[in-house]
């Protein structure tokens, strides 16, 4: 005996099997007694409906954990007629859509930006390292312009520390602290900070192009430090990852083409490495553009 219960009008059919399945001989039954095809597992179910003098009518039928139903409102069917073109046109759909997902995805293209296009500036306008000021900035980086000039990052904030130590001089009537010596500054910030200060020095690529930086290493790791003041004296590269910029390295890892610049990369964009496609910049040439001269 078919175990399912059936209702059935001429506007809707509904099949419910018992405990939300339907064996072997449900399956029979709903075929030779309703024409319900059900493919086991209710990858499919269909209805065929007779017709005189016409092919009969195939209506496709919805499944839901054991209910099939079918309905005027939501009817669509064909002519059993036409049932090799169907087949044939649902091969194909399924071809192609087994061919889009074994497509491999679009890669995120991390492309390096020219030497005359990179934009160092950027870095340093980071939120992370103007948050980090306050009464007594975390960095500083100071170049020596000679004449007593100075330039770099936090320069005011620094140039107030030399202040305050230029007035412990005058009070105690002697040299306590040699102000234009960064490594008495770093000296008069543990002691009025309470904490660690350290200075290391980077030079540029030219004759004359170097910094220091002076931190705290409470804040800065070994290694943020050395990216730091490299790219500060414009020792890295810059890639758009994605179309948009800012993405940068120190060339020390620019030059480890291959798997570890795609890993470097992939770690600054927050993705896999096997995602991006890496394009290096290698040079810029120009094209000349002519035309065939016609006789007036």
């Amino acid at each position: 005996m078919p175990r399912y219960t059936i209702y059935r009008d001429k506007d809707r059919i509904d099949v419910f099997g018992y405990d939300q399945s339907f064996d072997e001989e449900d399956i029979k039954s709903l075929w030779d007694d309703h024409k319900i095809l059900y493919q086991r597992g209710g990858v499919m179910a269909v209805w065929i409906q007779e017709r005189k003098g016409s092919a009969p009518l195939v209506h496709l039928m919805q499944e839901d954990d054991g209910h099939t139903f079918w309905s005027v409102e939501r009817n669509v069917c064909f002519d059993a007629g036409w049932l090799d073109n169907y087949i044939e046109i649902l091969t194909d759909l399924k071809n192609t859509m087994t061919a889009q997902e074994d497509k491999a995805p679009d890669k995120i293209i991390a492309r390096e930006v020219s030497p005359e296009a990179r934009d160092f500036s950027t870095y340093f306008d980071d939120d992370g390292f103007n948050e980090s000021g306050g009464e007594n900035c975390t960095l500083y980086i100071i170049q020596d312009e000679g004449w007593g000039r100075l330039s770099g990052f936090h320069i005011k904030e620094y140039k107030a520390l030399q202040a305050e130590m230029e007035a412990i001089n005058e009070e105690k009537d002697k040299e306590v602290y040699e102000i234009k010596d960064i490594w008495f500054v770093s000296m008069y910030l543990r002691r009025k900070t309470k904490v660690k200060w350290k200075t290391k020095a980077f030079a540029g690529y030219s004759q004359g192009d170097y910094c220091t930086v002076l931190y705290c290493p409470d804040h800065y790791s070994d290694d943020a430090i050395n990216e730091i003041g490299h790219l500060w004296l414009g020792c890295g590269t810059e890639f758009d990852i994605d179309d948009c910029g800012g993405y940068f390295l120190i060339d020390e890892v620019r030059w480890k083409e291959g798997a570890p610049l795609r890993k470097a990369l992939a770690d600054l964009y927050g993705c896999k490495p096997e995602e991006l496609e890496v394009q290096l910049y290698t040079g810029e040439h120009k094209i000349s553009d002519y035309k065939v001269m016609e006789d007036k």
